[in-house]
């Protein structure tokens, strides 16, 4: 039976914030090793969030897990383009060759899943500040800048331009939730 309480939680939880051996890092190998070679009751966004969240970590093996759990969803959603083009920035120690290669993959994976998108962006705005806000870290910020691929995948009104639909309404709420707590940290965002 799936709880998507327990299952929130427990990506949550996947979240590595810190470098070194930790306990999230610990449990981030068995859930992506769980994502990537058993049934479970993760849901798409979850395992986007989760694996990008992580793919900006400096620590090599975190990104090399998190690219294998965006590759295999990627593949199991039937995504056309290949990733692996950025599989070698991913595996560099320079952040800027990492940092282009999460850049990358997440406007490839918002292309290619444009449906997610609302689904990604709520994902986010509920994280971010949960994961984040306690930690001085450089990765709201480029959480943040990944999420404008996704965001122009959203369809805020309707054709007429009368209103807002409901993902419109959902992604308003969640853009003014993130730039209410972001927009001091973050003015470019």
């Amino acid at each position: 039976r799936y709880d998507a309480v327990f299952s929130d939680e427990v990506v949550r939880r996947a979240f590595v914030t810190r470098e070194g051996s930790t306990s999230n890092g610990l449990f981030f190998e068995v859930v992506s090793e769980v994502i990537c070679t058993a049934d479970h009751g993760f849901s798409f966004s979850q395992i986007i969030c989760l694996g990008l969240a992580n793919l900006c970590h400096p620590d090599l093996a975190i990104r090399r897990r998190s690219y294998s759990m965006l590759e295999t969803i990627h593949e199991q959603r039937s995504g056309l383009l290949s990733l692996s083009r950025y599989e070698p920035l991913v595996g560099s120690h320079a952040p800027s060759a990492y940092l282009e290669a999460h850049r990358e993959i997440s406007r490839i994976l918002s292309g290619e899943h444009p449906s997610e998108a609302v689904n990604i962006l709520a994902q986010f705005s509920n994280w971010i500040p949960r994961v984040y806000d306690t930690l001085e870290d450089a990765r709201p910020l480029i959480l943040l800048q990944c999420l404008e691929a996704w965001v122009s995948s959203i369809d805020l009104l309707f054709e007429d331009r009368s209103q807002l639909t409901r993902h419109g309404h959902s992604a308003m709420y969640h853009l003014i939730a993130l730039t209410a707590r972001y927009a001091l940290r973050f003015p470019g965002q």
